[in-house]
């Protein structure tokens, strides 16, 4: 397969890149407080909501693709869908698979060939790191180069890192492989005018989290 010299991100793709942890899902307190805490996830469907020029009553056709190693992806899909549809009109389509495949499993709709089509967004929150199939890996990728807006999730951006082809981390717009041990470190705002940080303090301590390590910056 031919690979394009160089492509643009996506203006409506973004990296969220959070943690919920292993057994962060096993409280009320914690669920509630990550639903209240990431708000800009929100904000940020909410903002594709108006960039696609959406009637305000129509709702937003989300895909959200979850499964695979490390994380509890049952109460992960919870938290994001109850909590944004709570807070956004959102309709959601779910798709959770592979959590007994850990890092080797392919979601099964990205066996169609138009398998984004009629979404919105997708919400991409899988951890296939150790699936390398090059045309499956620049197959997914291909659907947001032709415009679908993707929302990243934290052990996605480590999917697919295996794979010899650049596509996915050309669509992140980062090259990413290991995260440190977790650890508390401070946040710092670094643009706290834009919009998606609006109620956001310019500097915060963060609970222990993994601090994923950026190789490459994609233009």
């Amino acid at each position: 397969m031919t690979k394009p010299e160089k492509r643009p991100r996506l203006k409506g793709s973004s990296i969220l890149n959070e943690n919920i942890g292993r057994h962060g899902a096993s409280s009320f307190g914690l669920r509630h407080s990550f639903v209240i805490r990431h708000l800009s996830f929100v904000i940020l469907l909410v903002g594709l909501l108006y960039s696609h020029g959406l009637p305000a009553a129509e709702p937003l056709r989300a895909l959200l693709i979850t499964g695979g190693c490390c994380h509890d992806y049952e109460a992960q899909k919870k938290i994001l869908t109850d909590g944004i549809s709570a807070r956004a009109n959102v309709t959601w389509t779910i798709v959770h698979e592979g959590d007994a495949d850990a890092k080797d499993h392919k979601f099964s709709i990205y066996e169609k060939p138009d398998w984004a089509k009629g979404f919105d967004v997708v919400v991409h929150n899988e951890c296939s790191g150790r699936v390398t199939n090059v045309t499956w890996v620049e197959h997914i990728a291909k659907a947001h180069f032709e415009g679908v807006p993707a929302v990243v999730i934290h052990c996605s951006i480590h999917s697919y890192r295996e794979s010899t082809t650049d596509e996915w981390r050309k669509l992140l717009g980062v090259s990413s492989y290991r995260h440190q041990a977790r650890r508390p470190f401070e946040v710092i705002a670094i643009k706290p005018e834009h919009p998606v940080m609006k109620g956001w303090p310019l500097k915060w301590q963060d609970e222990p989290d993994e601090l994923y390590e950026i190789k490459k910056v994609w233009p």
